[in-house]
């Protein structure tokens, strides 16, 4: 398969409306992009960046007033599956499917081969209806990552079938061997991978080989899942009479609404301004269903997928709303959750019919089912919701943890089922098998004393000769809920990231809170310091702010913050940052800027802040400001004494009167 290449678009422009600009231009390639992937730079230049261990293009370019540039920079195609390890998979699950097909595990194998081949074909198809040269890098990115998914799912299920195999090499030995019937299972399963040519091979797009295995875990490494439950079988029709008993729906919202907020600060003057938001990590391409008038992007630094829009306008104190619609990756799935009940009982009650006595201070089986039915009543509670917010996700999350520490108590309760002699081993068979014995014993337990109990035994001699009935359909157990776990283990930075916003901005002028410009400052002496560059502070603060705070009240002073933070960012550069430092004084960092852009960045700020007139209620006030610039490393090489020596130049120009510039 030929090696494509993709091409992304690096832009910059001169937000300033008066003067021509030098932009710094830093764009970071996607991971596991290296110099060598890099097939052409569009007219920039190559740089990688130790700590993030990634690959980044860079370019200083003169753009005139609201100028802008953009570059093409091609790379090699790194989000194609290696279509040759597809085969080397399929070849490797037919032997372990051939292995199990005279087995007591014959209808579990071909359901499990089943799904593996489906879920092969399902990356060949996405992945031809996604090519590059068909869609978007954005939607072929996307598609990509999906197709991971799928195919951490045909590992998992490729792990089924070699647990099975293992199993059945140690049932059909003395239980005494234990270690050599795992050794020889393992010795089976290396033969089978060798035959299927299943080697470790290159590949960027990622090897697609079962996962390395714990053999001393391998006999019981189904503990860990459940499954596709399907119509007709023991757990599910369980599960379900659980929830009918309980009143509980098992429905679940598909999707799930987003609302993100653009609104314009200034409540005198029109502005065009960009909107990014960006989602949860586990959110891909494929899960925005609708994004709501918004363009879906992805931030390849952090790895992030956003929805945006360059420029929206908005009247003076307008406010938009633009609603995303995504996949409900935020609910716990109800439905396992009855199984996971149905399990419980199950396991508790053959325990206690083998007269198993747990270790002692562990408490009785009763009170540990107990406890774990109690729990996973609680989750049950759990109301789904159809709009995202944040005390939905922390409550997911919460339910999450208790989740996992549920599945865990059920774990061990299998493994003492497991260790009292009632199985060999946990796997979906021995599940499905142990519910309907489960349920049989109700079912008798309900018919004793009637007529009903001579016709349930007649059945019951004739039925349970030989095999156990509906071997075929007791294939349950493998590729939902493991999915269901993929997605809750997956979901854990939705509510960071608000929080993070949250944390970032000032409330009410919408630059970068202290805490965040303060953090961000020493980043960026650090890259400074790295890459061997310069980095300029300005401090600034709006003249005589406390007198006319005083005059005219606090409502009057909060709008001529809001109308100076404007007025600033008609004076910077795309790439530098501003902060409210308190009060009325603000931060702005200037990256990669020496003293004399520093200088001329500055005075143009005074000057757009002096000619400026803000209008509030019919009366027109005129503001002026005061600017101190320090630069590293020409005159500090700490982020304290920098702020130091240009909190001492701002003051410098107060004593003087203010409206104007100081150097350090």
């Amino acid at each position: 398969m030929a090696q494509a290449s993709v091409t992304l678009k690096v832009s910059a422009s001169n937000p300033s409306e008066f003067q021509e600009q030098t932009v710094p231009i830093k764009s970071y390639l996607p991971k596991g992009i290296r110099p060598e992937n890099v097939l052409d730079t569009g007219g920039l230049e190559v740089g990688y960046d130790v700590k993030k261990g990634q690959c980044y293009v860079r370019k200083e370019v003169v753009l005139p007033a609201k100028g802008s540039a953009s570059y093409n920079v091609v790379i090699d195609d790194i989000w194609l599956v290696n279509e040759e390890d597809l085969e080397r998979q399929r070849n490797y699950t037919y032997k372990l499917r051939d292995q199990l097909l005279r087995s007591d595990y014959a209808g579990t194998a071909k359901a499990v081969a089943g799904e593996i081949e489906a879920g092969i074909q399902s990356v060949l198809d996405k992945q031809e209806e996604n090519l590059v040269e068909k869609v978007t890098p954005v939607e072929h990115i996307g598609a990509y990552e999906l197709n991971q998914e799928t195919i951490a799912r045909i590992k998992e299920s490729i792990g089924v079938l070699e647990s099975l195999v293992i199993a059945l090499v140690k049932g059909g030995t003395s239980s005494a061997g234990g270690g050599k019937t795992l050794a020889r299972g393992q010795s089976l399963i290396q033969k089978l991978k060798n035959e299927s040519l299943l080697g470790r091979g290159k590949s960027p797009a990622g090897v697609l080989e079962p996962p390395a295995r714990d053999a001393s875990r391998d006999a019981g490494a189904l503990n860990q899942q459940f499954g596709d439950m399907r119509a007709g079988s023991c757990l599910s029709q369980e599960a379900v009479r659980y929830a009918n008993a309980q009143n509980v729906s098992l429905e679940t919202p598909e999707n799930v609404k987003l609302d993100v907020v653009a609104q314009n600060p200034s409540q005198t003057e029109s502005q065009t301004l960009p909107v990014r938001y960006y989602l949860s990590e586990d959110v891909r391409v494929n899960d925005v269903i609708d994004p709501g008038g918004l363009d879906v992007g992805f931030d390849f630094e952090k790895s992030f997928y956003y929805v945006y829009k360059d420029n929206v306008l908005l009247q003076p104190g307008e406010k938009k709303i633009f609603s995303v619609v995504l996949r409900n990756k935020w609910s716990l799935d109800k439905f396992y959750l009855f199984t996971l009940k149905v399990h419980s009982d199950n396991v508790s009650l053959a325990l206690e019919s083998r007269h198993f006595v747990p270790k002692q201070g562990s408490g009785t089986l009763r009170q540990k089912n107990d406890e774990i039915q109690s729990q996973l009543d609680q989750l049950l509670q759990a109301r789904a919701v159809t709009e995202l917010t944040e005390d939905y996700v922390a409550a997911f999350r919460t339910g999450q943890q208790r989740l996992n520490n549920v599945e865990e108590e059920i774990r061990k309760l299998e493994d003492m089922l497991v260790a009292s002699g009632a199985l060999e081993t946990m796997t979906p068979e021995s599940k499905e098998r142990l519910c309907e014995e489960e349920r049989d014993k109700r079912i008798i337990e309900r018919a004793k004393g009637s007529e009903a109990v001579k016709e349930f035994k007649i059945a019951a001699s004739t039925m349970f000769k030989g095999k156990s009935p509906n071997r075929s359909t007791t294939w349950q157990l493998i590729s939902g809920i493991v999915i269901f776990l993929g997605l809750i283990s997956g979901s854990f930075y939705y509510l960071q990231v608000k929080e993070q916003k949250s944390a970032m901005l000032d409330t009410l002028t919408g630059v970068f809170s202290r805490g965040y410009i303060t953090e961000r400052f020493r980043e960026e002496l650090n890259i400074a310091q790295n890459t061997r560059t310069k980095c300029s502070l300005l401090i600034l603060d709006v003249d005589k702010f406390k007198a006319i705070n005083d005059k005219y009240g606090h409502a009057t002073g909060d709008t001529i913050l809001k109308e100076f933070v404007i007025a600033i960012r008609k004076g910077v550069r795309a790439t530098d940052m501003a902060g409210r430092f308190g009060g009325d004084e603000f931060l702005i960092i200037l990256p990669t800027g020496d003293k004399e852009r520093a200088r001329k960045i500055a005075e143009g700020i005074v000057r757009i802040v002096e000619r400026n007139s803000i209008n509030i209620n019919q009366q027109l006030f005129n503001i002026t400001t005061s600017i101190g610039v320090a630069t590293y490393p020409d005159d500090s090489r700490t982020a304290e004494d920098m702020f130091k020596k240009a909190d001492g130049a701002l003051y410098m120009v107060k004593r003087k009167g203010g409206n104007g510039v100081a150097v350090v």
